[in-house]
């Protein structure tokens, strides 16, 4: 699973020169989860109401969560060396809201003796990095039994950059491609909190409920460890495409390459576009695109200042990638 949120509180720019220079203010939440299929076997046996756990065995593996939530202030300048060749970048600065970090490596769990209902062994090995202003660890008997925030604050510092080109081949041909974030948070000791697993022991299945939650810390048998700092990296996205163009520029015909370098799987994908400009106020795109797990339609309007349309549209329950966007241009100043 791999989850990134976005969005920019403020965001604007203009030409200085001959260049372009552009500032935001946004928040981002990146998310990257692996649950392997003997945890969702787990929940479905347990949930069942003739459960028993005599002679019944669970054994899960490398599950895996990473998480990162910070605020970007971003300064950014391009500008057209030539007539063919134009390039830009964004320096960043990150400001560190939170970030989690759990291995599962191994959860083991198994009836005690055979004709035992009340009882069942638990093994576990599991590491725990947690950083975020007021994150507090709850504990019961000595092992964290959840993840508590009292309060938000910047709990760490780091910077980042884009880069970006694009290249005129010949008339109706362009090329581009792009690096974004790549940086680096580092999260303060006073703000970590690290946990690892010290757990073989026997549980009372009487006094112990079994969860629905794909996350149960009940089960990890996590204890506190000394706090130190940590540095987590962004995840990095690399970005090539190309554009045809035809009928005097007012048809492009387009193609893009995406691949994300998420914490713990990369993704790609392939889009086709069509482009149609009869002029500044009206635009629409069509684009279709080949995603890990699926496939996708888009459409986009631009009429006048507004657009609206999405590239990954929704098709009901069965859609695994869905966006949206709306936006409002207002340019400010003459026309060059």
């Amino acid at each position: 699973m791999n989850i990134s949120a976005n969005t920019d509180v403020i965001s604007f720019g203009f030409y200085k020169g001959k260049g372009f220079w552009s500032f935001n203010v946004g928040a981002r939440a990146d998310v990257d989860a692996t649950i392997p299929k003997t945890m969702f076997d787990y929940l479905r046996a347990t949930d069942a109401d003739n459960f028993s756990w005599s002679g019944e065995s669970f054994d899960i593996r490398n599950e895996k969560l990473r998480l990162n939530a910070y605020i970007e202030v971003g300064a950014g300048y391009s500008r057209a060396i030539n007539e063919r060749l134009t390039v830009g970048g964004k320096a960043k600065l990150l400001l560190g809201a939170g970030s989690i970090n759990l291995n599962i490596n191994q959860l083991y769990m198994y009836g005690k003796d055979a004709g035992i209902d009340s009882e069942f062994q638990l093994k576990t090995d599991a590491y725990l990095e947690a950083s975020a202003k007021g994150l507090d660890l709850e504990e019961e008997n000595g092992y964290i039994t959840d993840l508590d925030y009292n309060s938000f604050g910047i709990s760490g510092y780091g910077a980042g950059i884009d880069l970006g080109a694009s290249y005129q081949v010949m008339k109706n041909l362009t090329v581009s491609a792009a690096i974004l974030d790549l940086g680096f948070i580092s999260w303060g000791k006073s703000s970590t909190q690290i946990a690892e697993s010290d757990k073989n022991t026997t549980i009372d299945k009487n006094n112990y409920s079994e969860s629905s939650d794909v996350l149960d810390f009940d089960l990890f048998g996590l204890k506190k460890k000394e706090n130190k700092s940590r540095t987590t990296s962004l995840s990095p996205t690399m970005v090539i495409g190309g554009e045809y163009g035809l009928l005097n520029n007012k048809l492009g015909l387009g193609l893009l390459s995406t691949t994300r370098f998420g914490q713990l799987k990369t993704y790609s994908e392939l889009t086709f576009s069509a482009n149609y400009r009869p002029n500044t106020l009206i635009n629409t795109t069509l684009s279709y695109s080949m995603l890990q797990g699926g496939e996708t339609f888009g459409i986009a309007f631009k009429i006048g200042p507004l657009m609206l349309g999405t590239d990954y549209m929704y098709f009901g329950n069965n859609s695994k990638h869905v966006n949206a966007f709306i936006g409002l241009s207002i340019p400010l100043g003459k026309k060059i």
